[in-house]
């Protein structure tokens, strides 16, 4: 499994960030009183899942 990228919705805004390879890891930056409302990673074997 590899997971490919990372789609984060908050506020009404879609963030998507690109995994490097090797790292496991995703950072968001919010600013204060900003909410997460969704994340979805794309993985290679699964497809498009709900984190």
């Amino acid at each position: 499994m590899e997971v490919k990228y990372y789609v984060c919705n908050h506020c009404g805004n879609i963030i998507e960030m690109v995994k490097d390879k090797g790292v496991l890891v995703a950072d968001f930056c919010l600013c204060d009183g900003e909410q997460v409302e969704e994340v979805y990673a794309y993985c290679n074997l699964h497809g498009l899942w709900k984190c």
